[in-house]
């Protein structure tokens, strides 16, 4: 069941920065030193909406993804440390809406005046009050038409490519699976199998 999730801009910015993380950039391992190479592919089989937004994490690290149009397949090569990798997919469709609250906000007002001094050596001084009054305001609404995120884990070896897949089926269902290419003598070409310690479900 899919569920329509609405952020207010409002609410955004009440949040703490404390409460945002930024995660470093991935840094891939040079040409010339060992390492395995990893097909990162996202596949979309449904848009549910205009816009969207698409990450990969290796091992608490961002993976810089190209810009792309979700209705066509992404791919993109990544060199990986032969180490235990741990990958966080995820993919979100959304749009903005406008809408019209009221709120409340205390505000100053000159409510009279202060003289001081005395004889030709007098002065006035504004005197304020203050009130509260409601007022209204557009804001900017992120609707949240369907999302879905996994994670998935392998034993990358040097020498090794791989084929990672995130496929988005539907807000909720998505899976990412993993495969090594193995050259195939028999036939000639290349079979897929299982990476090495591969499992995969959501994000605890």
């Amino acid at each position: 069941m899919s569920r329509r999730v609405v952020v207010t801009a409002a609410a955004l910015a009440g949040l703490s920065t404390s409460c945002v993380i930024t995660l470093p950039v991935y840094q891939e391992p040079a040409i010339g030193t060992p390492h395995a190479l990893v097909k990162l592919r996202f596949v979309h089989n449904a848009t549910p909406g205009p816009q969207h937004s698409t990450s990969a994490v290796l091992n608490d690290m961002r993976v810089a993804l190209p810009e792309f149009v979700p209705s066509t397949p992404m791919s993109r090569a990544v060199r990986v440390r032969n180490e235990p990798a741990k990958w966080k997919l995820a993919t979100e469709f959304f749009h903005y809406e406008s809408k019209t609250e009221t709120y409340t906000t205390t505000e100053q007002y000159q409510c009279g005046t202060t003289t001081s001094g005395s004889g030709t050596y007098t002065y006035s001084t504004p005197q304020y009050c203050s009130r509260t009054v409601t007022k209204t305001r557009t804001v900017q609404q992120k609707v949240v038409d369907g999302a879905c995120s996994a994670q998935l884990e392998h034993l990358p070896a040097v020498g090794d490519v791989q084929l990672v897949q995130f496929e988005f089926l539907g807000p909720g269902e998505c899976s990412a699976k993993c495969f090594t290419q193995k050259p195939n003598e028999e036939e000639g070409g290349f079979t897929m199998e299982p990476c090495a310690g591969s499992r995969s479900g959501p994000i605890q």
